[in-house]
């Protein structure tokens, strides 16, 4: 039974990536009204709050785009920077928005982008702990580690949240700016949907892990 619930939950995380893929390879191949590139559409949605001093860079190394708030430097990934197309607005909007609260000094993006570091490296510590406690028979360890990985897990819960204000933020921007018509604003919120769906398969992923080591240790005993 615990096979089949196993197999239940990677199908589901395999489906949300391989639609995630989808989607963004569909609205890859289909154009904005206005033309604008990646790089103009975070260019413009930042100087229109007069953050000039920002960086805006293509990295071809990147496999996705990101702020780097220590640099204040916008990161594209080639795919993006000079693309014309809805999902390279999407994720440029993104980006420039994340940008935005940061350089506005928004406290719940502060607090997520100071946390995220330290949290990163406590779910692998949360592994080890309840890896060492599997090995050796010992439940408090284990227990340790199951604490842990459950607050990785409500933190993850919170960043989640925050994606969906950072979703809603950049539409209202692209709107207001007036890149984007009415129809294609349904495009970009079904791009940003998805973008939302990784950090979903994100938090379902050290459950699936934490339940695997609980049912192993559970029959070991």
């Amino acid at each position: 039974m615990d096979k089949i619930v196993l197999l239940i939950f990677i199908v589901i995380i395999l489906s949300i990536y391989f639609y995630t893929s989808r989607i963004f390879k569909k609205y890859q191949k289909i154009d904005i009204r206005s033309l604008m590139s990646g790089f103009e559409v975070a260019r413009n949605l930042i100087d229109s709050y007069g953050f000039n001093d920002v960086y805006i860079t293509e990295n071809r190394s990147l496999l996705y785009s990101k702020y780097d708030s220590n640099r204040k430097v916008i990161r594209l990934s080639d795919d993006i920077f000079n693309s014309t197309s809805v999902t390279s607005c999407a994720l440029s909007a993104r980006e420039a928005v994340s940008c935005i609260l940061d350089k506005k000094n928004d406290k719940y993006f502060k607090l997520i982008d100071k946390l995220s570091p330290l949290f990163n490296i406590l779910i692998y510590i949360g592994y080890l702990v309840i890896g060492i406690g599997t090995l050796f028979g010992h439940m408090k360890t284990m227990w340790i580690g199951i604490y842990l990985e459950m607050i990785v897990f409500f933190f993850y819960v919170l960043t989640f949240k925050y994606e969906n204000r950072l979703c809603s933020f950049a539409i209202s921007i692209l709107k207001s700016n007036k890149i984007i018509t009415k129809k294609e604003n349904d495009m970009i919120k079904t791009v940003l949907n998805a973008s939302r769906y990784i950090n979903f398969a994100n938090i379902i992923s050290p459950i699936i892990l934490l339940v695997i080591m609980i049912v192993n240790f559970g029959k070991s005993k």
